[in-house]
């Protein structure tokens, strides 16, 4: 990265930069394109992938979709653990797309429709590819949204302008990140969706067992890097770095980047969109 702005480092490989003047320039100024980037609305928010968030009134969790799909006294023994809830449940997402006759990653397994055999490591790679795919679709899954495009994440940061709290952005140096060979990257499959393609989107998941889902990603991979070659040579190199953007400043770039052409139907490409577009008026 360019050595004009002032990093804090926060934790081993991890580096935090609140946004003083601008935005904009900052993310012109990043050249590298090893780095892939993921919006936040609250700065407070941390990496933690869907599946495994707590309970919230304001989305519908994991745990609630399984009581939907799995036997009340199965959901309640000790025996299930969030894991084989998410299992289960795009076990379920698999099985009534393919009724559908809808597109859905071929599983290389001999028992395609048993998930426990999907999980073993060998196979992870065919269980992400139904994970990305329902992800996309609002099921919680253990995946988290990036992009490779900056100003798509900054537009994701910005897009609820209220000035009642900072926004975020996270950077991930997806080069180092294939050190930590606990952290797999996965672009899904842009054919036949629009959205994910509009957005440059593409996904992390954590496939180890040394950490919990849900411990947050900067964490994971901080530790996981005490443990890894990368830092070997230079105990500096940054991983991982937050974004702050104030709260004071979100209005100003949402109007810079929608003159900049990153507004509601480019993200979301769609009559939909273009109508909601041409109602968000700024006051």
């Amino acid at each position: 990265m360019k050595e004009t702005f002032m990093l804090t480092k926060t934790k081993l490989g991890i580096y935090e930069y609140t946004v003083e003047e601008d935005a904009i320039e900052f993310f012109l100024q990043q050249g590298e394109r090893s780095f892939i980037y993921r919006g936040l609305s609250n700065s407070d928010y941390e990496l933690i992938p869907t599946a495994y968030r707590p309970d919230s009134s304001e989305t519908v969790s994991l745990s609630q979709i399984a009581r939907k799909y799995m036997e009340p006294e199965n959901i309640n023994t000790n025996g299930y653990k969030m894991e084989t809830r998410e299992i289960f449940i795009l076990k379920e997402f698999y099985l009534m797309a393919n009724a559908q006759g809808i597109d859905v990653p071929r599983i290389k397994s001999e028992h395609p429709l048993d998930f426990r055999s999907v999980m073993c490591k060998e196979r992870i790679d065919d269980w992400l590819d139904v994970a990305a795919l329902a992800q996309h679709y609002g099921l919680p899954t253990r995946l988290l949204d990036w992009t490779t495009d900056p100003f798509i994440a900054l537009y994701f940061a910005v897009k609820n302008d209220d000035n009642s709290h900072d926004s975020a952005i996270w950077i991930l140096d997806r080069q180092n990140c294939f050190e930590i060979y606990q952290v797999r990257l996965i672009t899904p499959r842009y054919c036949g969706n629009p959205n994910i393609m509009a957005q440059s989107g593409l996904m992390t998941a954590y496939i180890g067992d040394n950490h919990p889902q849900t411990e947050p990603l900067d964490r994971i991979i901080s530790e996981e890097i005490e443990n890894s070659s990368l830092l070997k040579n230079n105990k500096d190199a940054m991983v991982m770095m937050k974004i702050i953007i104030p709260a004071e400043k979100k209005r100003e770039l949402k109007a810079r980047l929608a003159n900049m052409g990153y507004n509601h139907c480019r993200v979301f490409p769609g009559l939909y969109s273009i109508v909601q577009e041409m109602k968000d008026i700024q006051t």
